[in-house]
């Protein structure tokens, strides 16, 4: 994701105060452009007005609401579609669908017109590239991204700021709430604030509104500069592909997972960030049964790349322990097995393929081959949809 927004983001009562203010803009700079402040001033409040609407359903006043909720009713895409933080030019994802792109001229801080302020911030316009598209997920949805470049060779010490977007979708049409951060409930992006470097922002709903989009059916976004100048994107329906690729493996495949076929048998399957920004540990136990039928588990281990889509993990079992409480402090010993290979086609499902080493010593299962897994249960305030 782009590098977040500077200390320059102004709060929203500010931006009201200043856009409403009955000082003219040409008592500072004549040569500004011409700002609609009526505009941008309803715009501002009715952001605000749909956030606090949102805070107040999240977190009433008897203590139920979103503290309690483990999926988010109101979200316009399923929360693992999608990971903190959002990458810049994810439009060249193998993922991404729809994809299309315009010019828009965007304006410096109309903060900086009045008195006081810096002439060059005032009269500062850009024209920077602004690309929708959606990514699959699973389960047939699509999270619908929007990204905003800044040229190449952008000034460091002048900067744009960030439009109104507005959505269109039959007869609904309100501004919406745009986040860099995606899977929350109530961040959001306002217009006109600060846009220091190049950001990519995810679409979604007002928790809580009634007027709810559906950003897998086609809509129109407008992007409004207050200025007299706008563009619209439009896309058509989303079409899930036949063949959706396996899912990113992330904290969200964490879970029980069962067998279809034989009772008593399941993994228990832990996503771990490695804290260094570009790979992820999967850790997994698996109960089973050894070759006389009685209950038998195994442990496996593998690191993968942040946006894998398979994992190979080396797999051992344990041998020499006991039941607690122990009764030596020697502990128990583990025996390399073989190796698991883990994937996700989707939330509900897992590939699991194992290959074990030759001839182990007895009762020890072995053999190579393939089964799928379904989830057990949906782990609360962590569910894969």
């Amino acid at each position: 994701m782009g590098t977040s927004h500077f200390p320059l983001r102004r709060s929203l009562a500010a931006l009201v105060l200043c856009a409403a203010s009955s000082l003219p803009l040409a008592a500072a700079h004549a040569a500004a452009p011409t700002r609609d402040f009526s505009a941008l001033t309803n715009a501002v409040a009715n952001q605000k007005a749909q956030l606090e609407t949102a805070r107040n359903s999240a977190h009433p006043a008897n203590g139920t609401g979103a503290s309690e909720i483990f999926a988010n009713t109101y979200r316009a895409y399923p929360p693992s579609c999608l990971n903190d933080g959002l990458p810049l030019g994810g439009y060249a994802s193998p993922s991404a669908v729809n994809v299309i792109e315009q010019s828009i001229t965007l304006l410096g801080d109309p903060q900086a017109c009045f008195p006081g302020g810096d002439a060059n911030e005032c009269n500062f316009t850009e024209t920077d590239t602004v690309t929708l598209w959606r990514i699959n997920c699973s389960g047939g949805k699509s999270a619908a991204l929007l990204e905003i470049d800044r040229p190449t060779n952008h000034s460091t010490t002048l900067y744009p700021t960030v439009p109104l977007v507005s959505a269109t979708q039959g007869t609904k049409s309100l501004n919406i709430r745009f986040a860099t951060d995606p899977n929350t409930f109530l961040a959001t992006t306002y217009a006109n604030q600060p846009l220091v470097n190049s950001d990519v922002f995810v679409l979604e709903n007002f928790y809580g509104s009634t007027t709810q989009f559906d950003y897998t059916k086609a809509f129109s976004l407008v992007l409004d500069n207050f200025a007299g100048t706008s563009v619209t994107l439009s896309l058509p329906d989303y079409t899930a592909p036949t063949s959706p690729a396996p899912l990113e493996i992330s904290g969200y495949m964490t879970n029980n997972w069962s067998s279809q076929t034989q009772g008593g048998e399941g993994m228990i399957i832990q996503v771990y960030d490695d804290g260094d920004n570009s790979t992820r540990t999967l850790a997994f136990a698996w109960f089973t049964y050894d070759k006389n039928g009685q209950p038998f588990w195994l442990f496996g281990q593998g690191q993968f790349a942040i946006g894998a889509t398979q994992v190979s993990a080396a797999t051992v079992y344990y041998q020499g322990g006991t039941f607690a409480p122990p009764t030596s402090t020697s502990g128990s010993a583990s025996k390399s097995w073989g190796v698991v290979t883990l994937s996700f086609p989707d939330c509900g499902h897992m590939n699991v393929a194992y290959n074990s080493l030759s001839n182990p010593p007895s009762p020890v299962p072995s053999g190579k081959g393939s089964t799928v897994y379904v989830t057990f249960a949906a782990v609360n305030g962590l569910v894969c949809q």
